[in-house]
């Protein structure tokens, strides 16, 4: 009986702990997929993997699309928080996603449960001129479709042009009418704006936060012009 000269070891892998955690920042086209894992003392190659198919995203395998995480490879033996920015979605659409962590060894792990989002569905929104114009009083007035949403909406307004553009607000906002819109139709929403200067030109846009976070703006910005004292 002859022995090898030397005796080989090895060290078995220690599964990660995976925790999944709800999406983040979710807009018409991009989301942050959450989750953390303690590599259990190894280091892990850490990838998302996610799609609109839940067939394709399982507990058990991956058959979606994969993003790196923000912390790949994991090392250590405490828990490491891990990010995905998924891009490129499509607006109004349900996603999946899960962790896979693969170990030194080359051993496939995968999150205990599978995490899901809709994307946003941008609001309609229609700008109307301003009625009731008087010396220090105008109505501003709008319409806005969520599409399936809830919308916080509010007016943005100021006297300074520059203040009220269709991407941005540095005026006055004002809670709108109805506030939030939801539903798939158009909600008819008004602000009484009040405390105006007399013959002086004032501009307003519609503002409408969607329940992901994401802000929108009208397409154009109204102006009207109160009368003389």
């Amino acid at each position: 009986v002859y022995y090898g000269r030397t005796v080989e070891n090895f060290t078995t892998d220690q599964a990660p702990a995976i925790t999944m955690s709800g999406a983040t920042g979710v807009s018409t086209t991009t989301a942050t997929a959450n989750a953390t894992v303690n590599p259990e003392g190894d280091s892990d190659t850490v990838q998302f993997c996610y799609s609109s198919t839940s067939s394709q995203v399982t507990t058990s395998a991956c058959n979606g699309s994969t993003v790196t995480a923000g912390t790949s490879p994991a090392t250590g033996s405490s828990a490491v928080s891990e990010t995905g920015a998924l891009s490129g979605l499509n607006a109004g659409t349900k996603y999946y996603y899960d962790l896979v962590v693969t170990s030194s060894g080359g051993t496939v792990y995968y999150g205990g449960t599978v995490e899901s989002f809709t994307t946003d569905q941008a609001p309609t929104i229609t700008m109307s001129g301003a009625t009731g114009v008087s010396t220090t009083t105008a109505t501003a007035n709008a319409t806005v479709n969520p599409e399936g949403d809830s919308d916080t909406v509010q007016f943005c307004y100021s006297s300074t042009s520059s203040k009220v553009t269709t991407s941005a607000c540095s005026g006055t906002l004002v809670t709108a009418s109805t506030s939030p819109a939801t539903g798939t139709s158009a909600v008819t929403e008004t602000y009484n704006l009040t405390g105006l200067n007399s013959n002086t030109e004032y501009y307003y846009d519609l503002v409408v936060t969607s329940s992901g976070g994401t802000v929108y703006y009208g397409g154009t910005v109204e102006n009207f012009t109160t009368s003389r004292g």
